[in-house]
């Protein structure tokens, strides 16, 4: 879940930004980009976007450093 349409933000070139958005869906990660979640609780196992996504949950946790944490994975497995 990323609010802007790329992943990462633009500190980052395109090429590479695509480079690991690619890498995130040959893992099987499935990108949900340019949406927000405002509600963060889980119902019936399913939060929604502001897009109106749903998707499944069972635990949401709201941070960006997270996300830095799985790219590091990602990119230094």
């Amino acid at each position: 879940m990323h609010s802007r349409k790329s992943v990462l933000n633009d500190t980052y070139p395109e090429s590479w930004r695509k480079n690991v958005a690619t890498q995130f869906l040959k893992r099987g990660v499935k990108l949900v980009l340019d949406d927000f979640v405002d509600d963060f609780e889980i119902k019936d196992g399913y939060i929604t976007t502001r897009g109106k996504k749903t998707i499944p949950a069972d635990l949401v946790v709201r941070s960006f450093l997270l996300l830095i944490s799985a790219f590091s994975c990602i990119l230094n497995p």
